[in-house]
């Protein structure tokens, strides 16, 4: 007998494991200026500078099956990187898709924000209302420095899509757009002698529009309005702020010398129309485009004063001229007006009227004289 003996192995096909690799976010804002987007890297801000919060909806693709992985997942700013809880992860066969907006949720009450998403990753928000509020006038007056808002109103913000991401392991980089305006305006006060000094009084605005309704849908819309700001996703409701909002005089702030910004608020984009208004105000306050108030006081030497108080078309504050001119508070833009009050002083001249010469009469003399 012969023994034959046969070696064998047993192979084992295993699948490649993946990488336990978590799905993390990195984040990015640019600062307000005239442009909403393609920010230069000098002017971005983390969003962790405006918001703590953001809302994020993700789905991953594989072949022709699309499954959502994130569904309006909150995610906060802990001090040092963006977290959220329970953790998701990477499927290396898979491409994704991210939309997100910021803030969640706002106040001590951590209020929800409201935003709808559509099933195609379009965002809107119905009934938004701004209070107005401004920044204080000691906060800086570096006006372009991206200062928060998230203490006085809500800076809404939106993230540009991220499609077709199958960058593996990598933070997925959101940068986010202002979607509101801001204005800001600037005093500064110039006294004719050394005598008379200045205290501003009220520096308000009326009649902008307070609420609105955002569409990121909305149709129509060139790629060079969404680049360099537009007013189109924004419907505003004819709620204009009569009452006015801005600066009334407090205490420590009456030294104008150097310029103050006196406004520094959140505007809902919409545009402003221009108006001939005399300076002594509007006749009709509630239908009235929207108007700038200025009142100062001029405290003379000799213990009087005087108070000045005059209204601008804002729009023609601006330099517009003409019905169809219009001052646009596109979305991302800052708009600053700065003003100079420098009373003209009352001078006098004098001149005296010659006396007017009459017809004279000569008269002869006679006999005797």
């Amino acid at each position: 007998m012969t023994l034959l003996a046969a070696c064998s192995t047993n192979d084992e096909i295993q699948a490649p494991q993946q990488e336990m690799s978590s799905i993390d976010f990195a984040t990015y804002a640019p600062t307000m200026t005239r442009a909403a987007e393609n920010s230069s890297s000098d002017t971005k801000d983390d969003l962790s500078i405006h918001h703590t919060t953001f809302k994020v909806w993700g789905n991953k693709k594989v072949g022709s099956t699309s499954t959502y992985v994130f569904n309006g997942q909150e995610v906060s700013y802990n001090g040092s990187k963006w977290t959220y809880d329970p953790l998701r992860y990477w499927d290396k066969t898979a491409r994704y898709n991210f939309y997100a907006v910021a803030p969640a949720t706002y106040g001590d009450s951590q209020t929800e924000v409201g935003w709808q998403i559509s099933s195609d990753g379009k965002f809107s928000l119905s009934n938004f209302t701004l209070t107005g509020k401004s920044l204080s006038v000691s906060a800086s007056n570096d006006v372009g420095a991206g200062a928060s808002f998230k203490d006085v109103d809500i800076d809404l913000m939106l993230a540009h899509d991220v499609t077709s991401y199958d960058q593996y392991g990598t933070p997925v980089v959101l940068e986010f757009d202002h979607i509101l305006s801001r204005f800001n305006i600037g005093v500064k006060a110039t006294s004719p002698n050394q005598n008379h000094t200045i205290t501003v009084n009220e520096v308000k605005v009326f009649n902008l529009k307070m609420k609105g309704n955002f569409t990121e849908n909305t149709t129509g819309l060139a790629d060079d309005e969404l680049k360099n700001g537009t007013t189109k996703r924004w419907s505003s409701t004819p709620e204009p702020s009569t009452s006015g909002v801005g600066y009334s005089y407090e205490s420590g702030t009456q030294d104008f010398t150097t310029e103050k910004f006196v406004y520094r608020a959140l505007v809902i984009p919409q545009e402003v129309a221009y108006e001939n208004l005399p300076l002594s105000g509007p006749l009709n306050t509630s239908t009235a485009k929207p108007y700038l108030m200025v009142k100062y006081t001029m405290n003379y030497g000799n213990n009087t004063t005087e108070t000045f108080t005059s209204y601008y078309n804002l729009a023609a504050a601006f330099g517009k001229n003409a019905t169809d001119d219009k001052l646009p508070f596109n979305e991302g833009w800052m708009n600053t007006l700065h003003i100079t009050l420098g009373p003209e002083t009352i001078e006098f001249s004098g001149q005296v009227n010659q006396f007017a010469a009459q017809s004279s009469v000569n008269i002869p003399p006679t006999n005797g004289n």
